[in-house]
């Protein structure tokens, strides 16, 4: 009898867990699917001025509307596809031929911008096949949570190459991860610290989903002493390891 009852209550509790994970999962849907509807008017009202009549201050202000509007689709595409691409799945993929160290400067220049971190990229010119979107998307991801999670010194990230392998590093400084905690970092929808910085706790599960979607990996490096340190390793082209994708 006893056993019977625990094993009854240990499939309420799958089930109750199974409900709560479709209904985060709805929500967090439904959320970025109507939060693009004012999203798209804003944008198009800063499109009206952009236009060469207006002043050129009123211009520039304008194309940062436009520029981080878009920047805000792309983490709803983030949410969804980490929704969608929750599992084994690997991300569809865009390929193309671009510079790997060119990606990351627009990136940093736009940390830069915002005046939120210094940012600094060093590193080769690295021209591979990739799906730029997606790997602009996770660098954008790193260099976020440096910010979240650094000590507002300056975030550093280096492009470089070994034979067939191209590796991309975000280092900031500040307080490190536990030991214990660097396993999970990677995982759907989990966020270690509580009461830090918000977030929907899928930036670094999305980081991981692009590397591996690319054939390769991302780790981390991190100490009081070193700071911490984000590294994706893809190959030179992807190619291979999209036309192998599940």
């Amino acid at each position: 009898m006893r056993r019977s009852i625990d094993l009854a209550m240990l499939d309420s509790l799958s089930e109750f867990t199974s409900a709560h994970a479709l209904l985060r999962d709805r929500l967090a849907a439904a959320l970025a699917h109507d939060m693009r509807n004012p999203l798209s008017g804003m944008s198009l009202r800063a499109q009206l001025l952009s236009s060469p009549k207006m002043p050129k201050k009123v211009r520039d202000l304008a194309r940062k509307i436009i520029d981080n509007g878009a920047r805000l689709n792309a983490m709803f595409d983030e949410l969804l596809d980490a929704l969608a691409y929750g599992g084994g799945e690997r991300l569809p993929l865009s390929l193309s031929s671009f510079d790997l160290l060119d990606l990351a400067r627009e990136a940093c220049a736009q940390i830069d911008e915002t005046k939120q971190a210094r940012c600094a990229v060093t590193g080769e010119s690295i021209r591979g096949i990739w799906c730029a979107n997606s790997m602009r998307r996770a660098i954008d991801n790193l260099l976020s949570n440096a910010i979240k999670y650094g000590d507002g010194g300056p975030i550093a990230v280096h492009v470089s190459r070994w034979e067939e392998r191209v590796s991309l590093s975000v280092h900031n400084t500040g307080a490190s991860v536990p030991e214990e905690q660097i396993e999970r970092l990677f995982e759907h929808l989990r966020r270690e610290r509580a009461g830090g910085p918000s977030g929907w706790g899928i930036g670094l599960s999305f980081v991981k989903k692009v590397a591996l979607s690319h054939g390769g990996s991302v780790t981390i490096d991190s100490s009081p002493e070193r700071g911490t340190t984000f590294t994706m390793d893809i190959p030179l082209d992807a190619r291979d390891a999209h036309s192998s994708s599940p």
